[in-house]
């Protein structure tokens, strides 16, 4: 039901977006479609395979995909606090790519790009935002 909320939600700050080119209702269904296969498949690996973090890293995928909208907005808080979140999505993925099939970091080499890809979207992103 929440992912329901929240992707209906980022729709329609996709379609009413003044910073989008040319917002449309094919861009906003695209960006349900993208958050909500995220959530749906990591849900059903989560079940099936619940001693692996595949599943909860994909839904968390879908939820942070969401949230990249909220830069979408015309309030000016929640407009910074999606710019300041707006890639954090990536670090999921990154770390779906690095610990693929297994769910775990396998080794140093790993670590360190998943190091570097926090850095970069977190302390990289707030120093601009600064």
């Amino acid at each position: 039901m929440l992912a329901v909320a929240t992707g209906i939600g980022a729709a329609a700050l996709v379609a009413g977006s003044d910073r989008e080119p040319a917002p449309t209702w094919a861009s906003a269904a695209l960006a349900l479609l993208v958050g909500w296969a995220y959530i749906g498949s990591g849900l059903v690996a989560w079940r099936h395979r619940a001693e692996l973090l595949l599943g909860p890293v994909m839904v968390f995928i879908g939820f942070a995909w969401f949230v990249t909208f909220l830069a979408d907005s015309d309030d000016p808080v929640v407009f910074t606090v999606g710019t300041a979140l707006e890639n954090v999505y990536l670090l999921g993925f990154v770390y779906l790519v690095l610990s693929f099939p297994s769910g775990r970091l396998r080794g140093r080499l790993e670590r360190i790009l998943l190091v570097a890809a926090i850095v970069l979207t977190i302390v990289v992103e707030l120093a601009y935002l600064l």
